[in-house]
């Protein structure tokens, strides 16, 4: 073996063995590819709080697949996965009961962009909006409701999905709910927010907000109306909120982000979201992100801290940055570039922040060019946001979509992201972080 050979190998034992330090490059499995091209798999729109670790240790992760548009035609699922570390992944299994009988007999119809949470029982919950409700008639877009479903701990889901919404206006889009996102509190209270044009008018989408009791049972006989957190026909004839995301802070508070609009740059809203809902005071945290298309999204650190992360528009450009919001305070501060040269395009960025305040983040980066999208990764060190490792995830040039990560209780990342292969098929990837046998397990041998 020569020179060059036995110092690389010396350099490769040498990292294996070493146990983990603060600062140290983070070590990823291989991408590993979740489906199996029979469909056009996706994450949600807003692919936050798609994925989520039980106490437990196993991974939940929820998804869709379907075409452009759902009907009994071309039906679309949500699925839900688990995955282990001695196990690897469960089978993929649908949740969405979503039939209808539309003249011929029971179809399967389908729901759309899911999000997950976690109950303190371990119990998940998965929110979605469905198309059972639509007609052929209304071009299978009217009567889109929110639906729900959960799986007590060691068990399966029901065949008997919970309905959040009901709306029977004649308008064909006047009576449309999307992109619900779910959160529950230390009491196993549950959490649904969404954008709804319920109130007749196929321009104005305003926010909502349900709240089970600590049971996780919604009352059916709240007035829709009475779930409003937002006014957005006061903004004007053709103005729309859209595409929220929440998150339940350390002191139990709800937080959302939101945006406006259907397309090309859009302010990002905030505000705190009461139980029993209320309307709120709306908050612009960013005047130019990436709207409905690059949704921001919002986390909670284990101090308090909120944090927001968003798609900058930026001429013809897009950068991902981060706000922070610090725990006590009600301003945010100056934004943080997540990727290191921010002169390259980047888009829908996640983040999570684990118990030593350390900032996690992916994106989708370009700066091979504007075919050749990666995945990246970044950390940065508690409170003075130093960027301590930038790294590409994906191991080959895609058309990336929605990365979501989120980290386990040793603070280690897990990301899964989206490929569209082509337009009838997308695939999911999944990448881990990891410690070495040796690292793990070291301090056996000292």
């Amino acid at each position: 073996m020569n020179n060059a050979l036995m110092n690389k190998f010396s350099a490769l034992a040498i990292a294996a063995l070493a146990p983990a330090t603060v600062g140290a490059q983070t070590l990823f499995t291989a991408p590993e590819l979740l489906t199996d091209g029979a469909a056009k798999y996706e994450m949600s729109k807003n692919p936050n709080h798609t994925a989520a670790f039980d106490s437990t240790g196993a991974l939940h992760l929820v998804y869709w697949s379907g075409a452009f548009a759902t009907s009994a035609a071309e039906p679309s699922h949500v699925y839900h996965r688990e995955w282990t570390e001695a196990s690897g992944w469960s089978a993929q299994t649908a949740i969405d009961d979503s039939t209808a009988d539309q003249g011929s007999g029971p179809v399967h119809i389908g729901g759309r962009h899911p999000s997950l949470a976690i109950a303190p029982n371990d119990d998940v919950w998965v929110v979605w909006h469905d198309y059972r409700h639509t007609s052929t008639a209304g071009n299978s877009i009217d009567n889109i409701e929110i639906y729900a479903d959960r799986k007590p701990a060691g068990g399966n889901f029901s065949t008997a999905d919970i309905r959040i919404t009901e709306t029977n206006n004649a308008l064909l889009t006047g009576d449309n709910g999307y992109t619900p996102r779910v959160a529950i509190d230390s009491q196993g209270r549950v959490s649904i927010v969404w954008y709804d044009f319920a109130r007749g008018s196929g321009s104005n989408a305003d926010i909502y907000a349900k709240h089970s009791d600590a049971s996780g049972v919604f009352n059916a006989a709240e007035a829709l109306d009475t779930l409003r957190l937002t006014d957005a026909a006061a903004q004007g004839a053709l103005f729309a909120y859209s595409t929220p995301d929440i998150v339940r802070a350390a002191d139990g508070t709800l937080y959302g982000v939101w945006t406006s609009g259907f397309g090309g740059a859009a302010p990002t809203y905030f505000a705190a979201l009461p139980n029993p809902s209320a309307p709120v005071t709306v908050q612009t945290i960013r005047t130019a992100t990436g709207g409905h298309d690059f949704a921001s999204k919002i986390t909670a650190a284990p101090n308090g801290d909120v944090w927001v992360v968003a798609t900058d528009r930026v001429g013809a450009a897009s950068d991902v940055r981060a706000i922070r919001r610090p725990a006590g305070t009600s301003t945010f501060e100056a934004a943080i570039d997540i990727a290191a040269n921010p002169a390259y395009a980047e888009e829908s960025g996640d983040l999570e922040v684990d118990a030593d305040g350390n900032l996690h983040a992916v994106w989708v980066d370009y700066r091979d060019g504007a075919a050749s999208a990666q995945v990246y990764y970044a950390r940065f060190a508690a409170g003075t946001w130093t960027r301590e490792e930038e790294l590409a995830l994906s191991d080959h040039a895609g058309a990336y979509f929605r990365p979501e990560l989120v980290l386990n209780a040793a603070g280690e990342p897990t990301v899964i992201y989206e490929e569209q292969v082509d337009s009838v098929t997308g695939a999911l990837w999944f990448v881990r972080a990891y410690e070495p046998a040796a690292a793990r397990h070291w301090q056996r041998y000292e």
